[in-house]
């Protein structure tokens, strides 16, 4: 920090000034450097503004040693780094930490720090004070504490004559970054003005959003799971660990600030129609967020993180205060406690996806009291229901947060997940002409593999009757197989109980959509577990054999895009009779009686051949 007067002619002596401390990850508090300096001729005509600046480290090596080269500039300390959010506080380039007003501070927006309380302290001895510990500074009241303003400011005017010790009363991460200092007032001086003060306060300044989806949705038999991420087939408070790019899962500041949520499987899930699919928002939530760092005391910033949901593939109507969970985790991504609805967060849902989440003074308070005033994150669960749909969509993330001190820590960069739901589309044509056929019924069995799908449609014989009426199902516990539950439109969903089933157009096409797209992993595609099985048969069309499981067709590819093209089904008719209807009933029997004439008048002869032989 360096002290900077307008008029200057009165010596002071011994002014220490200048105790930056910093923090580094979420794991403890770790000292930096100390930088003490002595300045002189410091005299104030009865005004002291103190300019409270952000000085956040960066990812260089901090240059607050107080060392110089021989041109005066000053020179890295070696092996250093405060390794928090770049852009914060500039000790690179033109910007140095080196004590004096800095008038870019690379990026940092705003530069100021708001909410920071100095006091004033009378010197009441005779003389000359020794120092910051001298015992005579024990006037507190003559000079009420002062805190900064949006601009950074706080402006002590009409100080009496004598000696003031200031101190920094509010603390920053639970340290108090500038030191002790003492400042002369004297309006005998003509020569005296204001002194400037301008002290870079460090403090950690960590911003990070990272999303992931989760889901209820089994694994469609094969032994997987829909995403790799703990806890996916939780409905309801599951924990969502945040994992660092270098692999420091909680340590944001080794990350300089940027948080992710690791390999891209785990920001990708699939689901089925009546599944509920949570979606996990991450974000730093930074011990600067409450000034004082008590979580108890002063001024909150503004915390509210914002996002849109896939409307064209969930519900999120039913998206309220009661229904999002808000779980505090530490550095090493452990929930420390979980937030109350409504008194710490509110929600607010516009029916179109856009969710809202926005913590409150006391939930901002409370969430620093279960981090122990430390750097943390919030996993903010928002819960949505599939829809019977078809496609792939992402929600989009996005912040604004300004701590207690005025600084920006918004992640305004949408972070995303994905969504895919699939669905088939298949074309029914005549065997010979290829022409299209409507009223062919079908539904849909998921099975392991086509040898538990045959066991299934055979044991389930009764049930297609060519009618697509339907029957009484029979579930084979040998067997992993079932059918898809949904309605008789194509519309797969989880929550029915009756097979779905869909029947095709005059094109000869149908789709039927809302499946999970689990095989072996979660992308966009299926190719492995769903089988369609023909119910009912077009009109003056034999439906295939039921009993030996030849009306099941697959396995076919479910897909978020599925075209008629890639699944074709054909009918036979069954074998043609010459005549129908009354006359040809009459022609067949004429030809019966005559072939029978025939037939006796034949063995009639054949005896009488015998007798006369005989």
């Amino acid at each position: 920090m360096k002290l900077n007067s307008l008029n200057k002619k009165i010596a002071l002596a011994s002014i220490n000034l200048l105790a930056l401390s910093t923090l580094a990850g979420f794991s403890g508090l770790l000292n930096v450097n100390a930088k003490t300096t002595s300045v002189t001729d410091q005299v104030s005509n009865g005004e002291v503004a103190i300019y409270a600046q952000s000085a956040a480290g960066n990812q260089s090596a901090t240059q607050n040693n107080g060392a110089v080269d021989s041109d005066g500039n000053p020179v890295n300390d070696s092996g250093i780094a405060n390794n928090q959010t770049g852009g914060q506080a500039g000790n690179t380039e033109s910007t140095k930490n080196d004590g004096s007003q800095q008038t870019t501070l690379e990026g940092s927006t705003p530069s100021t720090m708001a909410n920071v309380t100095f006091s004033a302290t009378k010197y009441v001895g005779t003389g000359v004070p020794t120092g910051v510990t001298d015992p005579s500074f024990t006037d507190t009241t003559s000079v009420a504490p002062v805190t900064t303003d949006a601009s950074g400011l706080a402006d002590f005017t009409g100080l009496t004559d004598g000696y003031y010790l200031f101190h920094q009363v509010t603390t920053v991460n639970g340290i108090t970054t500038v030191g002790d200092f003492i400042v002369q007032v004297s309006h005998e001086d003509s020569q005296a003005g204001i002194v400037n003060v301008y002290p870079k306060l460090d403090m950690s300044s960590s911003a990070g959003l990272g999303t992931s989806a989760t889901t209820n949705a089994d694994d469609n038999f094969n032994g997987q799971t829909p995403n790799q991420i703990a806890n996916p087939n939780v409905t309801g408070n599951s924990d969502q660990t945040l994992t660092n790019v270098d692999g420091n899962a909680g340590n944001e500041n080794l990350a300089n600030g940027t948080w992710t949520n690791g390999p891209d499987n785990q920001n990708t899930t699939t689901a089925a129609a009546g599944n509920t699919v949570n979606w996990n928002v991450n974000t730093v939530f930074d011990s600067s967020q409450t000034n004082n760092g008590n979580g108890t005391t002063g001024v909150t910033g503004t915390y509210i993180v914002t996002d849109q949901l896939p409307n064209n593939l969930v519900n999120s109507s039913t998206v309220t205060a009661s229904t999002v969970i808000v779980n505090v985790t530490n550095g090493s991504g452990t929930k420390v406690g979980t937030l109350t609805p409504t008194t710490d967060y509110t929600i607010t849902n516009d029916g179109n996806g856009k969710i809202v989440v926005t913590l409150t003074t006391a939930g901002q308070q409370h969430a620093a009291s279960l981090l122990g005033n430390a750097d943390g994150a919030l996993n903010i669960i928002i819960p949505s229901t599939v829809k019977s749909a078809i496609g792939s969509a992402t929600d989009s993330a996005t912040t604004i947060i300004t701590n207690a001190y005025g600084a920006d820590l918004s992640t305004t960069t949408a972070v995303k997940s994905t969504l895919n739901v699939g669905g088939v589309a298949m074309t029914k044509e005549d065997v010979n002409s290829n022409a299209p056929l409507a009223g062919a019924t079908f539904t849909v069995v998921r099975a392991d593999n086509k040898e538990d799908a045959q066991d299934f449609v055979e044991a389930n014989a009764a049930y297609f009757n060519n009618s697509a009426s339907g029957g009484t199902v029979t579930n084979l516990t040998s067997s992993k197989a079932a059918f898809v539950t949904g309605d008789t439109s194509g519309n797969a969903n989880t929550s029915a109980t009756a097979p779905v089933t869909f029947t095709t157009g005059k094109d000869g096409i149908a789709t039927f959509n809302g499946l999970n797209l689990v095989d072996n992993n979660t992308d966009g595609s299926n190719t492995t577990n769903y089988y369609l099985v023909e119910v009912a048969a077009p009109t003056g069309y034999q439906l295939p054999s039921v009993t030996t499981a030849a009306n099941l067709t697959g396995a076919v590819t479910a897909s978020t895009a599925p075209a008629a093209t890639d699944t074709t089904i054909t009918n036979n008719k069954p074998f043609a009779l010459p005549f129908t209807g009354g006359q040809g009933l009459a022609g067949i029997i004429a030809i019966a009686t005559v072939s029978g004439v025939i037939a006796f008048a034949i063995k009639r002869r054949k005896d009488n051949e015998e007798e006369v032989v005989k």
